[in-house]
């Protein structure tokens, strides 16, 4: 019999790259509409989620929940726990699935392994796949887990109890239940075939607000990142998360005050429109320094 799958997300604010993410994987070749089911769980949207997705007709059974706004480890936390499917497949609300996503996602469990099942996450700036694509090993990641293209068994899910709530912003929630399942000896399968597009617009080409959204997230993500390493104090986490000397050296040479304010001036200006490698370098540098001072500043305050 046929392992069922449960696609799961937690969402907010994204009504319709949402509905077009659900639709794209209930187009799946090989996957029984009967064998698959969606879990969306509103984490307090106040844009037209609710009426979009409560409107949408899909082949497969669509769960809609809204609840006020808890964090995306709590969303996914009851997405998982309203989900019925022998698989748990993770992917984030503005992803573009190709025809055989689920069906390669699916066939790794086959062998009743207790595995991680991940794939490439590839980058688009428009809102479509790319034609033709064929990943290659440059397309491997060494992410433990990433919510935007993962699957799981559900048992293992709950043998391990699921995201740890505290990560209540953004930012290494899935790394460290990532984490915790290597810990808990499950193996990781990364297959290249089960590759999914992310939808990635470019900051910045019009106004500044999606940089301000891009800074408040490193800020976020800076704070998360000491979180997770003091729960868990390892050599591996600190590097992951930037805290060691190397890490320093570039945030004074590159990732400082004035070159991300130099570089927000550039993107704003509209100078690196059309200039892909040079909107990718300045974006960084603000993100890096944002993430840095907040994830110093966090240390500080436990002190």
């Amino acid at each position: 019999m046929a392992l069922t799958i449960s696609v799961v997300f937690g969402s907010r604010n994204r009504a319709d790259l949402l509905a077009g993410s659900i639709e794209s994987l209930d187009r799946q070749k090989g996957i029984d509409p009967d064998k698959l089911e969606f879990v969306v769980v509103d984490d307090g949207s106040q844009d037209h989620t609710t009426d979009k997705i409560r409107g949408l007709k899909t082949r497969s059974p669509l769960h809609y929940f809204r609840q006020e706004w808890q964090g995306i480890s709590v969303a996914r936390n009851r997405a998982v726990a309203e989900a019925r499917g022998d698989i748990i497949v993770f992917v984030d609300d503005d992803v573009i699935a190709p025809e055989n996503f689920l069906l390669t996602h699916r066939r790794q469990f086959e062998k009743g392994e207790d595995i991680l099942v991940r794939g490439p996450i590839i980058v688009v700036h428009k809102y479509e796949p790319v034609k033709d694509f064929v990943p290659t090993l440059v397309n491997r990641d060494r992410m433990a887990f990433c919510g935007c293209n993962a699957s799981v068994l559900r048992s293992t899910f709950n043998r391990l109890g699921g995201f740890d709530e505290e990560f209540g912003e953004y930012g290494y929630e899935d790394n460290e239940f990532g984490w915790r399942l290597g810990m808990s000896g499950v193996k990781t399968h990364f297959v290249l075939d089960a590759f999914i597009f992310h939808y990635k617009p470019v900051v910045g080409r019009e106004t500044g607000k999606d940089l301000e959204e891009m800074i408040h997230r490193a800020e976020s993500m800076g704070r998360m990142g000491w979180k997770y390493y003091q729960k868990h104090r390892h050599w591996k986490i600190r590097l992951a998360v930037g805290l060691h000397p190397l890490t320093y050296y570039y945030s004074r040479l590159l990732n400082n005050g004035l070159v991300a304010r130099w570089s927000k001036e550039l993107i704003d200006r509209g100078v690196a429109v059309g200039n892909p490698v040079l909107h990718g370098f300045l974006s960084k540098r603000i993100f890096q320094h944002y993430y840095l001072k907040s994830i110093r500043q966090a240390i500080s305050q436990d002190r």
